[in-house]
């Protein structure tokens, strides 16, 4: 899991200690511990920013390393959250990002809303939650939750 962590350490420094309820549904530890690793402070991250963006309830969070599944030369995880808005029907956002094993090369990251990819970047900076909510609640307003 560390393989996640070095990257990232500069902006994860500067991310809130996130907390999940004891409702929400979820494969990582619900409350923040420093000794956590950096990708489920992501995880909870998203699901508690995509609440705050959608004014919705939290119901799960699925945190998954992705190693070896189509590239050996790539580490990667995809996060899973689900949220439920006021109105309408639950919000479901993955989140996915790959890293090389050595520095040659940029990651690539993407993101998937109901189902849809409204964005898929490569050789950039992977977002903090926040944006990632906020590109999530964009893709909402735009109807690609059809």
């Amino acid at each position: 899991m560390d393989e996640h962590d070095s990257g990232d350490r500069a902006h994860l420094d500067a991310l809130p200690p996130y907390n999940l309820p004891v409702t929400v549904d979820s494969n990582i530890p619900r409350t923040w511990n420093h000794a956590d690793p950096a990708a489920w402070s992501i995880a909870r991250g998203i699901l508690r920013e995509l609440c705050r963006e959608l004014h919705a309830s939290p119901i799960s969070v699925l945190y998954q390393e992705l190693t070896g599944q189509r590239n050996r030369d790539f580490i990667g995880l995809r996060i899973t959250a689900r949220a439920r808005p006021p109105y309408g029907n639950d919000t479901i956002v993955i989140y996915r990002s790959e890293s090389p094993h050595t520095g040659t090369s940029g990651g690539r990251w993407s993101l998937a809303v109901n189902g849809l990819i409204p964005i898929s970047r490569m050789d950039l900076t992977r977002p903090p939650p926040r944006t990632i909510a906020r590109l999530a609640r964009e893709a909402l307003k735009v109807g690609l939750d059809t």
